[in-house]
């Protein structure tokens, strides 16, 4: 079951984040910034998934008119065998449904495997920037399938 991020859930939030996201730090030779990155995500709407008595996997996402924007989806390690993701992504598009959003967006480093998940649900790319590709679901068209902004241009 898919909830709220509450206060409890912060601290291994944060270090599951770490865990994922700070070999890609590393590579790009940026250094992990803690406070920074706590900062940028306590300021979106968190949603998490447990298992076995854990956080499974986590999301931040930012609502922007008829857009929902994912700011990162990590799942733990233990659990990553692609039906996480799958829940994340039904509950998105539940989302969308229910505030008529058209666009699902989301950022991943070129080199991370996350990336051809989201194409294979449908995303497409949309740009990149210094090694994040942004890629776009639109929720939009006549027959009310999904079709990306990619696609559509």
């Amino acid at each position: 079951m898919i909830e709220s991020i509450s206060t409890l859930d912060i601290e291994p939030v944060f270090s599951l984040m770490k865990l994922n996201m700070e070999p890609y730090c590393r590579k790009r030779n940026e250094v992990w910034n803690d406070e920074k990155i706590r900062t940028h995500f306590l300021n979106q709407q968190g949603i998490v998934i447990r298992r076995e008595g854990e956080i499974a996997g986590f999301s931040f996402f930012e609502l922007k008119d008829a857009q929902i924007h994912v700011h990162t989806l990590q799942v733990n390690p233990k659990f990553q065998n692609g039906i996480l993701g799958g829940h994340f992504y039904k509950w998105y598009r539940k989302l969308a449904a229910e505030i008529n959003a058209d666009e699902i967006t989301c950022g991943v480093y070129e080199d991370n495997p996350a990336r051809n998940i989201y194409l294979r649900m449908g995303f497409g790319e949309i740009g990149r920037v210094e090694g994040v590709v942004r890629m776009s679901l639109s929720l939009t068209n006549a027959g009310g399938s999904c079709k990306n902004r990619a696609q559509r241009a």
